[in-house]
């Protein structure tokens, strides 16, 4: 589970970036990654939620992540790029805040789901669909992750 920044917090955050913000965001990451493999695309990542166009960024998911910065369709793109937007949405650079939806065949829209039910179900074992009620047995296969700009983004973007 996710743990918030509270606002004073947020707002410490920011005036410690206030004036190098971008260089400053790029050194944590940096420093915080070291030479792992997934440091060329957390800073891709970064510039690329620095750029004009992501102030309209609403609902992100990997899948738009990765062809906005042309990544692979591979298994080993994918584990970077969870690793990473875990990290831009930990306490350490929160960039990112992570929601659940869930998807299914028989709807049309995903759903959006609570932090708090997601918890749950993986905690149980237990999942109930959120329109019918209905118990789903396979419902990890449905919950499907997907990202908002986080309340330092959107002053970032200010």
């Amino acid at each position: 589970m996710r743990l918030e920044i509270p606002f004073n917090q947020l707002d410490f955050f920011i005036m410690k970036f206030s004036e190098h913000i971008y260089d400053d965001i790029l050194n944590k990451a940096i420093e915080d990654f070291e030479e792992s493999h997934e440091l060329m695309l957390c800073i891709k990542l970064i510039k690329y939620l620095f750029e004009s166009k992501a102030k309209t960024l609403n609902h992100i998911t990997y899948n738009s992540f990765k062809t906005a910065l042309k990544l692979a369709y591979d298994e080993e793109s994918d584990a970077k790029l969870v690793k990473v937007t875990a990290y831009l949405s930990s306490n350490r650079l929160p960039l990112l805040d992570m929601k659940f939806q869930y998807i299914d065949e028989y709807i049309t829209e995903p759903i959006p789901l609570e932090d708090s039910v997601v918890h749950d179900a993986l905690n149980d074992n237990i999942f109930y669909h959120p329109d019918t009620g209905e118990y789903v047995k396979e419902f990890r296969q449905n919950i499907y992750p997907y990202f908002l700009r986080s309340g330092l983004l959107k002053k970032i973007h200010e």
